[in-house]
């Protein structure tokens, strides 16, 4: 599992202000902007095919994941407040995700929604980034 315990408190504050402040700004950008949903994304950690159940990516904020994986195992109230400050990993960069903050998640079993891959923002840009690239690469060559 990509969890740990919290550790150090101010770097923890830090992490948990700079979230917020990125939860306010997708929140902000969503009441601009319309959401473009032009891209399916596949769960790209390397596992066999039948291992999952969707591996479609879908995007989950950090906090209603914490939940939700702690009330799908039905732990007691003490085990289920512990869980709720574990600490989250992207799979990919093995960057820290604050509670406010997303992440791209696939889902490994039928009758757990919470318990798959995670990946942040950065890198699911990353592969759209590269994906376009590379598609306007290919259309120069066939051209």
């Amino acid at each position: 599992d990509n969890v740990g315990n919290a550790g150090n408190a101010k770097y923890s504050n830090n992490v948990d202000l700079k979230s917020m402040a990125k939860c306010v700004a997708v929140n902000v950008i969503d009441c601009l902007w319309s959401k473009r949903k032009d891209y399916k994304i596949r769960c790209c950690v390397e596992e066999k095919e039948e291992e999952h159940y969707n591996d479609v990516m879908r995007l989950i904020p950090t906090h209603e994941y914490k939940i939700g994986r702690a009330r799908g195992r039905k732990y007691s109230t003490d085990e289920m407040l512990k869980r709720l400050n574990y600490v989250y990993f992207c799979d990919v960069c093995l960057c820290r995700q604050g509670d406010y903050e997303w992440m791209f998640r696939c889902q490994r079993h039928p009758e757990r929604k919470y318990e798959g891959h995670d990946l942040c923002v950065m890198c699911i840009y990353d592969m759209i980034k590269r994906y376009n690239e590379l598609n306007q690469l290919l259309n120069v060559l066939m051209a």
